[in-house]
């Protein structure tokens, strides 16, 4: 009971943006709504701050890095084998079933829940074990499908940069000049206020159709 105590304030939230998402793609004012710039707007720059937001405030331990990027590996190795025999099982000759049984939704799923059950600590460590899983969804994932690797597309990934400069800024001190420090400041504050929309924008990116 405590522990289901602990989990409805970080899912139920989720779930009600999802619910008040479906809500809003069924009203007719829906329609004058450009899914397509929210969801753009979304993933090429507000995520990236959320990241950045997030990882640059926390020493970077390469320990845990690998020990949670490890659990991902470990977990899509698992359900490799599961899914395939569950291909078999159908009678499906495409590969492509494979995926959705194999690879986790560990973004706008996962992502706002960690945060509302573990704060920013909880974030950090569900981004790095969103980019272990979606480095393998693009290399290996898409291999499967087309038989040609998809790195070429997760380097493209607006997300994965944020999440090298965090590091980078988490790790490397550098005596600066007051004056950079204040802009520094300023532009932290900024990518700060656009990180919470990456929440907000929820709504309507669950909204689409």
């Amino acid at each position: 009971m405590t522990e289901l105590l602990l989990v409805i304030p970080g899912v139920l939230p989720s779930l009600t943006i999802a619910l008040m998402g479906v809500m809003l793609g069924k009203i007719d004012i829906n329609r004058e709504v450009n899914h397509q710039t929210i969801s753009n707007m979304v993933y090429y720059f507000l995520t990236p701050c959320m990241v950045f937001s997030t990882l640059h405030k926390r020493e970077f331990d390469f320990k845990e890095f690998a020990t949670i990027g490890g659990a991902a590996l470990f977990l899509i190795a698992v359900m490799t084998p599961i899914a395939f025999y569950a291909k078999r099982i159908a009678k499906v000759k495409e590969n492509g079933y494979c995926l959705p049984i194999i690879f986790m939704n560990t973004g706008n799923i996962s992502l706002p829940i960690a945060l509302l059950l573990y704060g920013r600590e909880g974030l950090a460590k569900a981004i790095m074990f969103h980019m272990m899983n979606i480095l393998v969804l693009y290399s290996f994932g898409v291999y499967l499908v087309s038989g040609k690797s998809g790195i070429g597309q997760f380097l493209r990934i607006p997300a994965l940069y944020a999440t090298v400069l965090g590091v980078l800024v988490a790790k490397i001190s550098l005596p600066l000049p007051p004056m950079v420090l204040d802009v520094c400041s300023i532009a932290e504050r900024g990518i700060d206020v656009l990180a919470l929309g990456r929440y907000r924008c929820s709504l309507s990116t669950l909204a689409t159709p």
